[in-house]
């Protein structure tokens, strides 16, 4: 008897209701990662995209012009501003050009092309 008074009488959380408070609280965290994840994800594949035009847009003007200088400038598209570094080497006839995309504000480099141009 004595033992189920003082059972009675301690306060506290069951077993169950320490599961089931776990449980969704990993249900509402897991849910929550998610859709950071999908917010973040977004953002970044539209700097990407960006970032790609650009850098095809950049390689087929140094193709077209034959200007084959390394260089770099600052350019902003859709509000977003990057730094475009044109990497030439020239190694005989063969002319190596590297077009490196970097997003300004972070500092991250976003898309690197690379082609290679056989002069005769």
């Amino acid at each position: 008897m004595i033992s189920n008074k003082l059972w009675r009488n301690e306060k506290g959380f069951s077993l169950m209701e320490v599961l089931i408070a776990s449980t969704v609280f990993m249900i509402g965290f897991t849910i929550m990662v998610f859709l950071l994840s999908q917010i973040t994800g977004k953002y970044s594949s539209k700097e990407k995209i960006i970032a790609y035009q650009l850098a095809v847009s950049k390689m087929e003007e140094t193709l077209a012009s034959g200007d084959y200088i390394s260089g770099s400038l600052t350019e902003t598209s859709s509000g977003l501003t990057f730094i475009i570094d044109r990497l030439v080497e020239q190694q005989e006839k063969l002319i190596t050009i590297r077009i490196n995309i970097t997003r300004a504000s972070t500092g991250k480099t976003l898309i690197s092309l690379y082609n290679e141009k056989y002069i005769r």
